[in-house]
């Protein structure tokens, strides 16, 4: 192996294994979460009382609030979404669930899929693209070998 490729094919090989192995911790924290939230939840219906705009965020970012009442007690969830800037998919007064911890409904989320699944969704999808990175780092090993000098791949 040509001592520039040596030190990209390693390289390549360390960055690929060590972000693989900070997703997959991410992933299985994030599904572990996941699945003790859902495991103690419960659900309640509740009230968006504003949609506002984040004005750090830009025109396409909206921030909802939502109240829901628990044992005459009233809690609040807050979600943040990104849509069309021409419109909103949530007025004020409309009904969304929330989930709540039954021992704790101050931790809560708003029964939106991005908001439920979103940390476990994409930490698993990196999780696979640098894992599989990794693995045709390693499959090719050989290509790499074959390389001229310079900058590779060029």
């Amino acid at each position: 192996m040509k001592r520039a490729n040596k030190g990209l094919f390693y390289t390549a090989l360390f960055v690929a294994g060590v972000v693989s192995t900070v997703l997959l911790y991410e992933f299985l924290e994030n599904s572990i979460e996941f699945i003790a939230f859902h495991r103690d939840a419960a659900k309640a219906s509740g009230t968006i009382v504003t949609v506002k705009k984040n004005p750090f965020e830009g025109d396409s970012m909206r921030v909802i609030n939502v109240t829901f009442n628990i044992d005459g007690k009233n809690y609040f969830a807050t979600n943040r979404f990104k849509t069309n800037v021409l419109q909103t998919p949530f007025e004020v007064g409309e009904s969304i669930g929330v989930f709540y911890l039954k021992d704790n409904p101050n931790c809560n989320k708003v029964d939106l899929f991005i908001e439920l699944y979103g940390t476990v969704l994409f930490s698993g999808i990196g999780f696979f693209i640098f894992f599989t990175i990794f693995l045709l780092t390693i499959v090719n090993k050989e290509w790499v070998e074959a390389q001229e000098g310079g900058m590779w791949p060029w």
